[in-house]
């Protein structure tokens, strides 16, 4: 089983030699952690407006324990 096995489209080639730019939402970890790369970031302050949603305020809640 060589690399030949594994061969990618020209284009899937590009985006490996591509700077990588990337839109953050609600995740400051993930952010930071691509921030350290040296990764462009563009950060959307979010989170999910449970309150206004009984369902999604109980599936939340459950999430977070």
């Amino acid at each position: 089983m060589g690399w030949e096995k594994w061969k990618m489209s020209e284009r899937t080639q590009e985006l490996f030699f591509k700077e990588i730019k990337a839109i953050n939402i609600g995740l400051p970890m993930f952010a930071s952690s691509l921030r350290k790369q040296g990764v462009k970031i563009v950060e959307v302050d979010w989170e999910i407006l449970a309150e206004e949603d009984e369902t999604i305020l109980k599936i939340v809640e459950k999430l977070l324990g």
